[in-house]
């Protein structure tokens, strides 16, 4: 949870062990949630090195890598950490 460093200003959401075929539909977004709230920042949590990679090039793409916090899988008991940190979440998969 150390990595994690953000504005505690900043709204964040957080989606954890998130089936990530869906994921990029999420970081597609941003950009739009970015332009209504300048403050949003995201946290993903869950999947393999490749997938963290491929939505960290998507989001680079886009522009808003600086708002998207990727976080390979996690065990099940870290998971209130990742919660306290965040101030909306959703749990998808």
């Amino acid at each position: 949870m150390n990595e994690i460093k953000i504005d505690p200003r900043a709204n964040r959401t957080a989606v954890l062990e998130a089936l990530l075929q869906a994921l990029d539909l999420l970081v597609d977004a941003i950009p739009s949630v970015a332009a209504r709230c300048p403050e949003a920042r995201f946290v993903l949590v869950g999947g393999t090195k490749p997938e963290i990679e491929a939505l960290a090039a998507q989001a680079t793409r886009l522009g808003v890598r600086e708002r998207l916090i990727l976080v390979e899988h996690r065990p099940q008991a870290e998971m209130p950490a990742f919660l306290a940190a965040v101030t909306k979440s959703s749990s998808i998969g």
